[in-house]
């Protein structure tokens, strides 16, 4: 039994080292199937797998004629191994790739020089035949040359690719890259030397049946990437792992053959076990993605369970907030109706009417922004908001909207200002939504600054139309800050000396980028003034259009 042993070593080895690379192949294309990275291993295996099978049986095959042929067999698939390693250079570790035009071009190429091997312009026929009746040297030809510049070419393309995309990877990435390289600069040097070299410069094909063997050393480190490298799951590699163990074993089984039917029966079971390790892995796989994409499920309920918590609170709160805010201007509005009313003013001095009638007007301006608000926060949420644009110098109604606030920033002691950069900046726009956000802009910056100044600019930069508000208020919290353009967003430690419904950003948010816009603000925090910035393109046509209809 040893000296069978030590005859079918060769066997032995192939048979595993096959075993593996299917394994591995098939193991990471269920992962991902859809993946060019995935595809690519696969086929690189299968090939691989195939040009092993060839490889072994060109020396094992008594009949010199089926030996002669498998060996140009040998080459023919060589050759698009090459291009499969290529290939897989090339792809990795992307999920999806557009083939540059070149690529087309290489397969032509391939596809030729695989031919030719098949034809006697690379090996022409039998130059010497071994005691034991192996082929051990070939007649070659000038083909032969042709093969060694297209294979080799290739291979070192591959590995000019990978040593690249080494180069410009970082952390994990990187360490995979460098794996893969290692494993695949030993595995393809060994196989020059045993595949090409010996047989066809030396004349020996003494070394063929270290052939297949030569593979493992790019097996192991793709695998070592895989595993170390946590590019699949514990549970998963431990599969791989054991079903690779018993695919191995019952191989030996089939080495330790001694009759036919001990080597057929042993062969099916071979043949049955490699089948169910692939669904095996496959199955572990399937049940991984699963529990991470119940995982993944349950964590994106629980957050949106939050937010919609914090929602209603939030709404709970604003409607309480809203409630109170009615109630108070309507308290004025009916207080000094009631005055009027029942003749309490009836003489009074006229500067005492109109300072009355400015706080009824006030009260009813508060009341009925507070509704308009609320109508519009309605009418985005149910995409009703409607808008029309048209073509406009924006400088004039800017400047008019600056000059109607300027009294409510006298009143605080504020210089409001407004500069623009040129006087006719035209730009795509529904002037009376974007007034709202201006307005809005100016007024928060006025309500929020105790003292000091309020600067409003427009000016056109890089094509963009630049809309400026800065003050030199409060400033704004880094807590804030972080969901300040959300709906019922209020600053904590303002809320309770200003008033306000907490839906003025969201709405201006929602107006600019119908405009096709940005809106951004900065402060360096509390107690250092705030600014705020919108950016709308010039060229905004195609998504006013959009919007409009």
């Amino acid at each position: 039994m040893s000296i069978w042993f030590l005859y079918n070593i060769d066997l032995l080895i192939s048979g595993i080292a096959a075993a593996a690379i299917g394994i591995l192949g098939f193991a990471v294309f269920y992962r991902d199937r859809k993946s060019v990275t995935a595809k690519s291993l696969l086929a690189f295996s299968l090939i691989t797998i195939a040009w092993g099978a060839a490889n072994y049986f060109s020396y094992k095959i008594a009949d010199l004629e089926v030996a002669f042929w498998l060996i140009r067999l040998v080459l023919f698939i060589a050759t698009w191994h090459a291009l499969a390693l290529f290939t897989l250079f090339l792809v990795f570790p992307q999920t999806e790739i557009v083939f540059p035009k070149w690529y087309e071009w290489l397969v032509g190429v391939t596809g030729i020089t695989s031919l030719l091997t098949l034809s006697p312009l690379v090996f022409s026929g039998i130059e010497t035949v071994s005691a034991t009746g192996q082929i051990t040297g070939v007649v070659t030809r000038p083909g032969i040359a042709i093969f060694g510049v297209v294979v080799f070419g290739i291979i070192i393309g591959g590995l000019t690719i990978l040593v690249k995309k080494t180069q410009r990877a970082t952390g994990i990435e990187r360490k995979q890259f460098k794996l893969v390289l290692a494993g695949a600069a030993i595995t393809f040097v060994l196989i020059g030397v045993f595949n090409f070299i010996f047989p066809v410069i030396f004349k020996n094909s003494n070394f063929y049946p270290f052939a297949m063997a030569s593979v493992v050393p790019f097996i192991a480190f793709v695998f070592y990437a895989i595993a170390r490298l946590h590019l699949l799951k514990i549970r998963v590699i431990a599969t791989e792992i054991f079903t690779f163990l018993l695919v191995a074993l019952s191989f030996i089984e089939i080495v330790f053959s001694v009759t036919a039917t001990q080597v057929m029966i042993r062969g099916l079971i071979f043949i049955l076990l490699s089948v169910l390790a692939i669904l095996l892995i496959r199955g572990q796989i399937r049940e991984v993605e699963q529990k991470e994409k119940l995982q993944l499920l349950t964590k994106e309920l629980e957050k949106a369970n939050e937010e919609l918590k914090s929602t209603e609170k939030l709404k709970a709160e604003f409607f309480s907030f809203a409630a109170h805010q009615v109630k108070s201007p309507m308290a004025v509005i009916k207080g000094y109706a009631t005055l009027i009313g029942d003749g309490t003013l009836a003489g009074a001095p006229a500067d005492k009417i109109v300072e009355i009638a400015k706080k009824i007007g006030a009260a009813a301006g508060r009341t009925l922004s507070m509704v308009n608000n609320l109508l519009d926060m309605r009418k985005i949420e149910e995409g009703r908001m409607v808008y029309s644009f048209e073509e406009l110098n924006v400088v004039p109604p800017i400047r008019t909207i600056v000059t109607d606030l300027e009294t409510i920033a006298k009143d605080k002691g504020l210089a409001l200002t407004f500069e623009a950069s040129q006087e006719e900046i035209i730009l795509n726009m529904d002037i009376q939504k974007f007034a709202q956000v201006i307005q809005n802009l100016i007024d928060n910056a006025v309500k929020y600054t105790d003292a000091g100044w309020v600067k409003v600019g427009v000016s056109l930069n890089d094509n963009k139309v630049v809309f400026a508000v800065s003050d030199s208020g409060r400033g704004i919290s880094k807590e804030f800050a972080a969901n300040m353009f959300s709906q019922f967003a209020r600053d904590p430690a303002l809320a309770k000396d200003t008033k306000g419904t907490g839906l003025g950003l969201f709405i201006a948010k929602q107006i600019v980028e119908a405009h096709g816009g940005t809106i951004k603000a900065s402060s360096e925090g509390e107690g250092s003034g705030s600014a705020f910035t919108v950016e709308i393109p010039q060229d905004n046509k195609a998504v006013t259009d959009a919007m409009a209809s």
